[in-house]
Order: structure tokens, then sequence, then C-alpha cells
């Protein structure tokens, strides 16, 4: 049986009235932009779904923060839904661990095109064409089962005549019941396209109910927090809308358009080769440069890391070295009229940190260790190391071996000779006191 191709927005995560975290001191014209960064979003995805013509929206968890209170959030969502019902557009909103059901009846005077699933015993809601169902939308949550025969009995609801197939969605939502729940327990569901909010990998694993179509946490409009970005890279990260189009053959397309204002980024940039900070400054320009404007993009808050050795390591591992760099940045920045960008650069610790941002004892007190083991001899030496051997089991028992197994082979000239030829400056003077 054929379809009625159809189309419609999925987005969780709006988070109306959340200011954007993380952001570090901004402009006042940027602290603007960040302030007004999920209400603008908002207004985009009304404006993609009127332009796109869609069948409907779904909103699928955590649209408002229930705890903040924030007026601000409620006249946000009635303004575009009352937009969207002066369209014609339908609303479907399942909710989320921030917005349960009793925060949503709070809001007054929704208007008649939302409709607001308070829990998955709530009956489906059928979409129509010249008095045949092409659609219907299910609430669902982890403890929800749909088999096939009963699919199929649903499907019978049309009227005679010319038979469509529907095209079946499900809004998870969320009920505070995941605790305990065990993967074993998951039910399944015969949908086509299962929506959900999750951010996390694991809950989105061990409590979502099986299917064999299409399971999509739908994008966040704004990218409010980097930690809320999609785990995996073939999900789209937040500041997209997701826009679904399924064609009469039942084939679905998915595309993520761009409705953020702020956006968050994370370039590496390799010191291999580079022998002054000038062509430093000039590889991370051309790597802004070959990564253009999305969008209504009004700000870009990047992150820099460093990769690789070479010498001009030795002048980006301080705090105040890469401070005096983003600066640099920022004016470079301005000068070649590039994406306005808020530029915060990581100092380089070396190839050994395999954790990326995740600080460790090895680091942190690696100049005290050997200060101490310059003054120490043979077995004293080798006593000091495996000493300290401990401090890092947090980090990677890996690291313990490590120091055991070569804590008789302390070469401390070769020590000081590789760290000057690497660029750490912090470990090439072992006789220096430890930084602060």
């Amino acid at each position: 049986m054929p379809f009625r191709p159809l189309r419609f927005l999925h987005a969780a995560n709006l988070r109306l009235g959340n200011p954007i975290a993380r952001t570090g001191a901004l402009r006042e014209a940027w602290g603007q932009i960040a302030g007004l960064a999920s209400g603008s979003s908002w207004d985009r995805l009304v404006d993609l779904a009127i332009a796109k013509d869609v069948d409907f929206l779904l909103l699928t968890g955590n649209s408002f923060d229930w705890d903040q209170k924030s007026v601000f959030a409620d006249a946000c969502l009635r303004r575009g839904f009352q937009r969207l019902e002066d369209a014609g557009l339908p609303v479907f909103v399942a909710p989320g661990e921030l917005d349960p059901a009793a925060a949503w009846d709070e809001i007054p005077l929704l208007p008649e095109n939302v409709t607001v699933f308070h829990s998955a015993s709530d009956r489906p809601v059928d979409l129509t064409h010249g008095g045949q169902v092409y659609a219907s939308i299910f609430p669902v949550d982890q403890s929800t089962r749909i088999d096939p025969p009963e699919l199929e009995r649903l499907r019978s609801r049309s009227l005679r005549g010319p038979q469509l197939e529907i095209f079946t969605v499900g809004a998870f939502c969320w009920n505070g019941a995941y605790s305990g729940q065990l993967r074993t327990e998951r039910k399944y569901l015969s949908l086509h396209y299962l929506g959900h909010g999750f951010r996390d990998r694991e809950l989105t694993e061990r409590y979502l109910p099986l299917t064999e179509g299409r399971i999509a946490c739908g994008t966040a409009p704004q990218a409010l927090d980097p930690r809320l970005q999609a785990a995996s890279p073939t999900q789209s990260p937040d500041g997209f809308g997701t826009l679904v189009a399924v064609d009469a053959g039942g084939r679905m397309s998915v595309e993520s358009i761009p409705l953020a204002s702020v956006r968050w980024a994370s370039y590496d940039v390799s010191l291999t080769g580079l022998a002054s900070v000038d062509s430093l400054v000039e590889q991370m320009l051309a790597r802004l440069e070959r990564d253009p404007r999305l969008g209504p993009e009004a700000l870009r808050i990047v992150d820099w890391k460093f990769v690789g050795v070479g010498r001009v390591a030795v002048n980006v591992d301080t705090v105040e070295e890469c401070r005096a760099l983003s600066e640099t940045l920022q004016e470079w920045t301005e000068q070649l009229d590039l994406p306005a960008c808020q530029h915060r650069v990581h100092p380089y610790r070396g190839e050994y940190y395999a954790g990326g941002d995740q600080s460790d004892s090895l680091g942190e007190h690696y100049q005290t260790r050997m200060t101490e083991i310059t003054r120490a001899e043979g077995a004293e030496s080798q006593g000091l190391i495996a000493s300290r051997a401990p401090e890092v089991k947090a980090v990677s028992p890996l690291w313990v071996d490590r120091f055991q197994a070569m804590a008789s082979e302390v070469d401390r000239q070769r020590v000081v000779s590789e760290a000057q030829y690497f660029g750490r400056r912090w470990f090439s003077d072992v006789t220096e006191e430890p930084r602060a």
C-alpha cells in the first residue's frame, strides 16, 4: 500500500529561558545574543515549520525547565504555538525530565492545535487527508508494547476506498521510572519513527523500546551547553532542527537545518613542523576559514587544543601565553571579517594526555618528582618513582606499571634533553622550583 508523502519537524531540549552555560566572560553585545539564544532558536524553528508547510511539529522533552518558573519560556511557547495554529499546523508534545506533564498543565490558554501527551496511556492522534488516516502519533514510554498484529488492527481503521499505509510516529514520554529498568525488560514497538529527547547514549540504549523503525533524538535548536551535544558522530549536533520527509514508498530522509545563533566548536591544531607563533596563528586562522558560518550563527565559541610536537610548543604551555594567543586570534578574526568568535585556547599538555581535558597527578606533579629524583641516586631514585605510582591509579592502572618499569632506568640528562626538544619548558629544567 502507498503512503501519503508527508513532512514533519522534530526537536527536543529547547530549554526555553535557560541561559547558555560555560561561555566564560562575553562582550556586552555577545552576552545579549547568548541571553536570547533559546528564544531566537525557537522562533526560527516555528518559522521553518511554516516555511516548509510541515504536517506537524514534534517536541519530545525538556522544552523548558519547570524549576525555573520562567515567564519568558511560557510567553515564547504560547506565541510560537499561536503562530503555528494560525498556519494550520498541529503540535505534539511529549513531557521530559525538566518539563513533566504537570508543568504543561500550568501553562494557561494553550491553543487548540497543541496536543500534550501526559502519559503513554493517552490515546494516539490520527492525521487525516480526504477522509483517510495517513499518519498516527503515539505516546509511548519504556513499558509500551505495540506488536505487529496490533498495528495491523490500527491500520484497519481507515475508511473504505483506496487504502493508505499509516505512517506511525512515537513520541517518548518521560515518566520518571527509569531507575532499576533492565535492558531485557524493554518492550517492542512497531513504529516507523520513534522520537525521544535523551542526550545520554547509555540512557537511550537502556530505556528506549525496541523498534524496527528509525529511533532519533530530536536535535536541540540551540547550543545551550556543549555537554548536551550528541555523543555519536552519526547524530546531528546541537544547534539544528530535524526535518523528516517521507515519500510515497515510505522511505525517510532526514535533514538537519541550522537554527542556532550561538554555536560551539572544538578544533585540534597540530604543532608538528611549526617554528613560530606566527605560523601557528596562520594555521589556526586557516582552520577557521575552512569552517564557514552556519545559517543564523552570530557567535561561535571555539575551544582550541594542540596536538603533535614541535618547537612552538614552548610558547603555548601556560595559561598566560594561551590568553595572549586568544587575544591575538580575536584581533585577526575581526580584521579578516571571519565569524565572530569567543576563542578559548587550552595550554599544551603533551602527547601523553590521552584523556584530553582530564587532568592527572602525573602531569601536575612531574616537576616536583623530577626535582626530587635529581637529588637522589640509584635505589633511592627508584623508590621515589615507585612511591608516586599509586597516585595515578585513578587515571589509569597502566601508569603504575610504566612507572615501576622505568624506575631503574632513569637517565636524568636524557630526560632533560628530550624535554627541551619537545618544547616542554615546564619540564625541561628540573632544577627550578615547581610552578604554582
